[in-house]
């Protein structure tokens, strides 16, 4: 019976970090910079997997990243869900770096691990026919919200 409840827990457990990864209230209940905090430091206890996450400091760039909701927190925060999970499947990275800092009035998320790296694309797009969709997709997403997504990857140094 005890085996049972093990696993019925657990089992809750998996279907509330589904619901959570699908739509992360975080991102409405508090802003993107406590948003993706959280979901770092849930990642890199997870994972076993050490992430430095710099935020703005400073008064102005923080009150525009709390100011950023609706389609282009969740972009962000997907691409960064993105981003996260590539390192864990195929980087085999030792350390990882997150920031998030506004440039010019605009939203930057940069990732950055020291793992493999790979040969990437002149157009992510190219993924798609290798079977590899996750960064397609995260191009068309940010695209979409009239971004744009740079990935530069060196073979032995890592991916940005």
């Amino acid at each position: 019976m005890e085996a049972l409840r093990s696993r019925v827990q657990a089992a809750t457990d998996a279907l509330r970090r589904l619901c959570t990864e699908l739509r992360p209230s975080a991102l409405d209940d508090l802003n993107l910079g406590l948003a993706v905090s959280g979901y770092v430091q849930d990642v890199a206890g997870e994972w076993g997997l050490p992430i430095t996450l710099h935020l703005p400091e400073d008064p102005e760039q923080s009150e525009v990243l709390r100011k950023v909701r609706g389609e282009i927190g969740l972009c962000l925060f997907r691409v960064l869900q993105e981003a996260l999970a590539n390192v864990q499947r195929h980087a085999r990275a030792s350390h990882v770096y997150v920031a998030l800092a506004v440039e010019d009035g605009h939203v930057v998320l940069e990732v950055q691990d020291d793992g493999r790296g790979f040969r990437c694309p002149a157009r992510l797009g190219a993924l798609i026919h290798q079977g590899h969709f996750g960064l397609a997709g995260a191009q068309e997403r940010v695209e979409m919200v009239g971004g744009t997504l740079e990935v530069a990857s060196v073979l032995g140094l890592g991916t940005t």
